[in-house]
């Protein structure tokens, strides 16, 4: 909504989508700091009295967090460096391709949440020692994530244009020909 609002009623461009972030990630921080703290009554809590480290526990932790880190950084480099590509390519193409973007990540939203529930669902149940339960959530899951990929595939290949259209004006064609 930012993004529409810096772009298409203060007609800034690049510098509108990056305020728009900016207000965006500075609401949602501000949001949750508010949640907690009505919440549980305090933001957070600086604990200075040294600890133990429990080598087991870290261990752990590690072999958990590792793998997600170095795929979102991954993940990370390959988008700065899509990005960079298409930069290259002059306005048309990054109005364009962050255009697609946009619409890429509403749609995917869904299907990347129920990926977050389905890790809080296997930690709770690993922890349980119910594995069969893990099992069938993972099936259950992956057959609700093929569902809603084949369908907003069908989605997005239907109405393409139209939803690129919402991130840029109906006269700026070689753009929406590039997003869609």
């Amino acid at each position: 909504v930012l993004d529409l609002f810096f772009i298409l009623v203060l007609h800034m461009d690049v510098a509108g989508v990056a305020y728009a972030t900016v207000i965006a990630q500075l609401v949602a921080a501000l949001a949750c700091l508010v949640y907690s703290r009505r919440k549980y009554g305090v933001i957070f809590r600086l604990n200075l009295n040294p600890r133990k480290v429990e080598s087991a526990l870290l261990r752990g932790s590690l072999a958990l967090g590792l793998p997600s880190a170095m795929q979102q950084t991954v993940g990370s480099i390959g988008a700065i460096g899509m990005q960079s590509v298409v930069n290259s390519f002059g306005s048309a193409a990054m109005n364009g391709y962050n255009a697609a973007y946009k619409v890429d990540n509403f749609i995917m939203l869904p299907i990347s949440t129920l990926g977050i529930a389905l890790g809080t669902f296997i930690a709770q149940n690993v922890g349980a020692g119910n594995l069969n339960r893990v099992r069938e959530g993972m099936w259950k899951t992956s057959g609700a994530c093929g569902i809603m990929s084949v369908l907003a595939s069908t989605f997005i290949f239907i109405y393409a244009e139209s939803m690129v259209q919402i991130f840029v004006t109906a006269d700026e064609i070689q753009t929406i020909t590039i997003g869609a």
